[in-house]
């Protein structure tokens, strides 16, 4: 298994348990942590495929570098892991303060 399948895997396994973590961390009732947990697995799944699809297109780019392209196919899913942690809990801030 390569980086890109890896962290889609990851994405999808941590954006509904984040989601859930950010709607019961602001003392949220049962529809809101329901509604957390989908948007976070829908979230999960959007940022991951999406991740996944953008590392491939750049590891398949003969005009850059290798390196350039290991570094970029690397940093892409490191980015979305990062979108899938921070947005939940924002979202739960922004809506519940």
């Amino acid at each position: 298994m390569n980086l890109p399948d890896f962290t889609f895997l990851l994405v999808v396994l941590v954006g509904p348990i984040l989601g859930w973590g950010a709607a019961h961390g602001e003392k949220a009732g049962t529809g809101a942590i329901v509604l957390f947990t989908l948007g976070g697995l829908l979230l999960g799944l959007g940022m991951g495929g999406l991740s996944s699809k953008l590392s491939y297109s750049v590891l398949m780019e003969k005009k850059l570098s290798d390196g350039l392209r290991l570094f970029v196919s690397m940093l892409i899913p490191f980015l979305s892991l990062l979108v899938v942690l921070f947005v939940p809990f924002w979202l739960a801030w922004v809506i519940f303060e």
